[in-house]
């Protein structure tokens, strides 16, 4: 049973503690939120969304290319991605009252499957690589230790890859950006 579920007509005293609370019941049911519409009026919100990662559907424009083509001009073509929205409707919606926010809609009912107990370290919004994790690979790097090693070594003193709080990936993409930043160490 989740122990926290956004009732409608609760009330909040900012958009980022609404954003919070509903972040923490989605990683609990096995979701993801992704931040919706909102409005404002005077640079203050008077409502805003929070949707299901799977809401919507993507819409694909695909573009002819032709590398054979002397003066074919868009040489950037982009890969073909797999598209994981489902056109969920589970949403969750503010709106201002007052000087705090009210919930004015929660749909909890989702047209797909969610992560599993076992997988919930894996869900992007819930996961991050700690500050002592970012300092060891860096320090693994300068040993020449790459970060598939260095993750794994943080992975074993941990007792598992579900302890890390970040994936291999993300070990790659920290060593990506330091090298992007200031070159190879």
């Amino acid at each position: 049973m989740l122990s926290v579920v956004p009732k409608e007509g609760s009330l909040f005293d900012s958009v980022e503690d609404v954003y919070k609370v509903y972040k923490n019941y989605a990683a609990e049911a096995g979701f993801i939120v992704r931040r919706g519409h909102e409005s404002k009026a005077g640079g203050i919100i008077v409502n805003k969304e929070f949707v299901c990662s799977k809401e919507g559907i993507k819409r694909v424009e695909l573009k002819e290319f032709d590398s054979l083509k002397q003066d074919c001009d868009d040489k950037k073509v982009k890969r073909k991605r797999y598209d994981f929205r489902t056109n969920c409707k589970a949403r969750l919606y503010v709106i201002k009252s007052g000087d705090k926010y009210k919930v004015r809609t929660f749909v909890e009912d989702h047209n797909h499957g969610f992560f599993t107990a076992e997988d919930k370290y894996l869900q992007k919004s819930h996961r991050s690589m700690s500050v002592a994790h970012q300092y060891f690979a860096i320090k693994a790097s300068n040993l020449n230790i790459g970060p598939c090693m260095s993750f794994n070594f943080i992975a074993e003193l941990l007792g598992g890859y579900e302890n890390v709080g970040a994936t291999k990936t993300d070990f790659k993409n920290l060593s990506r950006d330091i090298y992007n930043y200031i070159g190879k160490i």
